[in-house]
């Protein structure tokens, strides 16, 4: 697995062809007041049973990096192991978990022209824009600024794919509009101007939307409220442009959605998080030159000496710290320009 500036949105393109195929602030160690807030999409994020899994992808900033020149570049990271060091593996994972998961779910709505893929401008096929896609357990959230009159007249009308179906609105959650399939029960999208959230292949589509629908709002409680630990894995590890967030023991978010085991490194593809009851990490495309990369997990007795072999094992510079059972990183990787 490479980290490449130029090709992370051809990634996301590739997974979800894969699936469609397949289917025919800074980081801290404290514990107090002083601790940074979690990041903005931690909003919508619930637990299911004492467990969450999440990804979030920073669609806009990924665009602003995509080169246009289509000439190929060396990667930042160039080696085909470089997935066995967590800092790459998981936040790459989450990359693969939206872009496989969610533009294949976007598809069964006839929506996937929402994002880009590769030869395609962002929305090309819609006013609307995409600037965040969020994986919130079964329950995907597109953020931006959303054309409603557009997407309910997509959703209404007849499908023209074979992989989507005709909705309905059937009823509302707070300020969202709700649609479900004229044929069938188990997909359910909400609309508003500023975000959409769906689910497929849901046993109950319209009460996964509803938890990140009502989270957001504030009218229930946020995963990051209920439990302290998973506020700071997030704010000490997740604020980047490719995140993912495994809190409990939850099962992998691509073999949710598609039944494939492999896409998704998780915690327990790495033996130093065997341990973990959190582990949150996150990639950020600094400039064309140089990622950053910050995890935070909390560990049962951490092994400090291997973690320090392993966390960041690629970086170009890094630091691993222990205190108690949290552990923090840091790594940079850079490419002569």
């Amino acid at each position: 697995m490479t980290i490449h500036r130029r090709d992370t949105l051809k990634l996301v393109g590739a997974a979800a062809t894969a699936a469609i195929a397949g289917c025919s602030d800074a980081p801290g160690l404290g514990g107090g007041s002083d601790d940074p807030d979690p990041p903005a999409y931690s909003n919508w994020l619930t637990t299911d049973d004492e467990t969450l899994v999440y990804a979030s992808l920073e669609w806009s900033a990924l665009e602003e990096f995509q080169s246009d020149s289509g000439e190929d570049e060396a990667p930042i990271v160039d080696d085909e192991n470089a997935g066995d060091d967590p800092m790459i593996g998981l936040p790459t994972g989450g990359l693969v978990a939206v872009g496989l998961a969610g533009s294949f779910g976007l598809a069964a709505f006839g929506l996937s022209g929402l994002v880009a893929l590769e030869g395609q401008q962002s929305g090309s096929e819609f006013d609307s824009s995409v600037e965040k896609m969020v994986l919130a357990n079964e329950a995907f959230v597109v953020t931006g600024d959303l054309e409603t009159d557009e997407l309910d007249e997509r959703l209404t009308s007849e499908s023209q794919s074979m992989f989507s179906q005709q909705y309905e609105q059937t009823e509302t959650i707070g300020d969202y509009d709700v649609y479900t399939p004229v044929s069938g029960e188990r997909n359910a999208i909400a609309i508003s101007e500023g975000a959409l959230v769906f689910a497929v292949d849901s046993d109950a589509p319209v009460d996964v939307i509803r938890a990140p629908i009502e989270a957001s709002a504030g009218d229930t409680e946020r995963a990051t409220a209920e439990h302290e630990d998973l506020a700071w894995l997030a704010a000490t590890g997740g604020d980047g442009h490719l995140v993912l967030g495994l809190y409990g023991d939850p099962e992998s978010p691509v073999e949710n959605q598609t039944g494939n085991e492999s896409a998704v490194r998780t915690e327990d593809d790495y033996e130093v998080f065997t341990d973990a009851s959190g582990v949150v990490s996150s990639l950020t495309f600094e400039s064309e030159t140089t990622v950053t990369g910050d995890l935070a997990a909390v560990v049962a007795e951490p092994d400090e000496e291997t973690l320090e072999e392993v966390v960041g094992s690629t970086a170009t510079e890094g630091s691993v710290e222990v205190d108690g059972d949290r552990v923090t990183a840091s790594a940079t990787w850079e490419k002569d320009a």
